[in-house]
């Protein structure tokens, strides 16, 4: 019985420390996305509005 219940716990948590694996490469994901993002989107945003400009 007491082996049942360690196997168990064992199983639980291995789940466990998996789905916290998960969530944190989710965060990390998202913070790198984040920060790269941005650049990307503002270096978007400032050729556009550059190209408005010189348009006569």
């Amino acid at each position: 019985m007491r082996l049942a219940l360690a196997t168990h716990a064992s199983q639980i948590q291995a789940l466990l420390t998996r789905m916290v694996m998960y969530f944190l490469e989710t965060v990390v994901w998202l913070a790198i996305e984040a920060m790269y993002g941005r650049k990307s989107d503002r270096a978007i945003l400032e050729v556009a509005l550059e190209e408005e400009r010189n348009e006569p």
